[in-house]
C-alpha cells in the first residue's frame, strides 16, 4: 500500500482514485499460452466482386469468425493480408474490417487467424469473390 501512496502523492484526489481504479481493472484472460489457434466458421463465406458487405457504421465491409483461442493479439488474414482486427475477450471470436480492395477482383482467397505475438497460425479457410 505504501508504494500506492507514494504513485499518488503528487495527484488530487479525482486524479488518484482514476489512477487507482486502472491499476485494479486486470484485462480478460487469454486464451491459455500453447493452445492452438482454431478458425472454426466465418462469414460472409462468398460476395460478389466489388459488392459490399456487413457494412459497419463507418461504412466499411467486416468479417466475423468463430474461433477457439483467440488472444488480444489474434488478427484475421485475408489474401495474406492482416486485417484490423477485434478480438472478444472470451476468445472465441473476432471480427475485422474488410477494405474494398480485398474484395474487388473474383478469386478464392486464403482466410485464417496469426496470433502476431506468438506467430500461431489457424487453419485456412476460403473467401470466395464471384
Amino acid at each position: 500500500m505504501l508504494l500506492v501512496a507514494v504513485a499518488f502523492a503528487g495527484c488530487d484526489k479525482k486524479e488518484a482514485q482514476e489512477a487507482s481504479k486502472a491499476t485494479q481493472t486486470a484485462p480478460a484472460a487469454p486464451a491459455q499460452p500453447g493452445q492452438q489457434l482454431v478458425l472454426v466458421d466465418f462469414g460472409p463465406k462468398a460476395t460478389p466482386v466489388g459488392k459490399d458487405f456487413n457494412i459497419q457504421p463507418n461504412g466499411e465491409s467486416a468479417l466475423w469468425a468463430k474461433a477457439e483461442n483467440v488472444t488480444p493479439s489474434t488478427v484475421i488474414v485475408l489474401n495474406n493480408v492482416q486485417m484490423k482486427s477485434n478480438p472478444k475477450k472470451e476468445g472465441n471470436a473476432i471480427t475485422c474490417f474488410v477494405p474494398k480492395s480485398a474484395y474487388s477482383a473474383a478469386g478464392e482467397y486464403p482466410v485464417f487467424l496469426l496470433d502476431t505475438k506468438t506467430g500461431s497460425k489457424s487453419n485456412e479457410l476460403k473467401l470466395v469473390v464471384k
